[in-house]
């Protein structure tokens, strides 16, 4: 399973979702803050996960793992995750099939 994390950085180059790896055992659910391994140097990042996915077009050898989640509870409702979305379609001129694929 993989989760689509928008990373909780206040930059242009990252106004995007990154997919990361679920490793077995760890629960994670859409609207969960994660802890993940950011940039070259794997900078333990906080990010958001907008939607999980069983598919990825990304090199499995090139994802790195989710850490852990921050909450034992989603920290963003269904309803954010989908103004999430609509913000990254509109504003950022991502396409419907940049989120194929993905289950909320």
């Amino acid at each position: 399973m993989y989760a689509r994390v928008i990373i909780d950085i206040a930059h242009a180059n990252v106004d995007r979702l990154f997919t990361y790896e679920i490793p077995e055992g760890l629960a994670v659910q859409a609207g969960h803050r994660v802890l993940v391994p950011f940039g070259a140097g794997n900078r333990k990042t906080e990010g958001f996960v907008l939607a999980l996915s069983t598919e990825t077009d990304v090199d499995r050898l090139a994802l790195k793992p989710v850490l852990r989640t921050m909450e034992p509870y989603p920290a963003l409702t269904e309803e954010q995750i989908a103004d999430s979305k609509n913000f990254l379609k509109e504003n950022m001129h991502l396409s419907v099939l940049f989120f194929k694929g993905d289950i909320i």
